[in-house]
C-alpha cells in the first residue's frame, strides 16, 4: 500500500484537525464526546454486534482512536474478520472526517481484504498505517445524530461487503 501512508501522528495536534469538509471553525475536540456517543451507537446496532455480543470501546492513545470492533463482513457472511470503527484524531485532518474504519493487520484474511479495497472505490481513501489499512468515513456533520447515524451505517456496509467480496 505504497503511497497511501498517513503523516506521522506525532506530527499533527488536535487543534488541526477539523470536521467535515475541513472547513474552517469545526474543531473536532469541541465535540468528542458526542462523536464517541455516535460510535458507541452505530456501532451497538444489532447488524454490527459479533456472536451473540457488543465488544467493549476501546482507546487507542497514539492515533488518539477511540473505536469498538465490530465484524469485518456482513452477517450472512462466513468470514471471521473484524474491523474497528471510531473516531480517530490523529487522522482527522489526512481524511478530512474524524471517523474511520480500519481492518487491522493481523485480522484474518487481511491480505485479501486489503487487495479488494485497494482494487474497489475506495482505494483513493484508503491509507496505510503501521501495516494497517484505514478508510474514512465521511458524512454529513451539520445533520442530527440520527442522520449520521444512517450515514455511517451505510458506508460501513459498502465497506465490509468490498471488504469480503460481495
Amino acid at each position: 500500500m505504497s503511497g497511501h501512508g498517513v503523516r506521522d501522528p506525532g506530527t499533527q495536534t488536535d487543534s488541526l484537525c477539523r470536521l467535515g469538509d475541513g472547513a474552517e471553525g469545526h474543531e473536532w475536540e469541541d465535540r468528542e464526546a458526542d462523536l464517541h456517543r455516535l460510535v458507541k451507537d452505530v456501532t451497538a446496532q444489532p447488524q454490527f454486534r459479533g456472536p451473540g455480543r457488543l465488544l467493549p470501546t476501546q482507546h487507542e492513545r497514539e492515533l488518539a482512536f477511540f473505536s469498538r470492533y465490530i465484524p469485518g463482513a456482513p452477517p450472512d457472511s462466513n468470514s471471521k474478520c473484524y474491523c474497528s470503527v471510531g473516531v480517530a484524531g490523529g487522522l482527522a485532518s489526512a481524511g478530512g472526517t474524524p471517523f474511520w474504519l480500519r481492518y487491522h493487520k493481523e485480522t484474518p484474511d487481511f491480505q485479501t481484504i486489503s487487495e479488494r479495497i485497494m482494487a474497489s472505490r475506495y482505494a483513493p481513501d484508503a491509507r496505510g498505517n503501521q501495516g494497517h489499512i484505514w478508510l474514512p468515513l465521511h458524512v454529513s456533520l451539520d445533520r442530527s445524530g440520527a442522520v449520521i447515524i444512517e450515514e455511517l451505517t451505510a458506508k460501513i456496509e459498502e465497506i465490509r461487503a468490498v471488504a469480503t467480496g460481495r
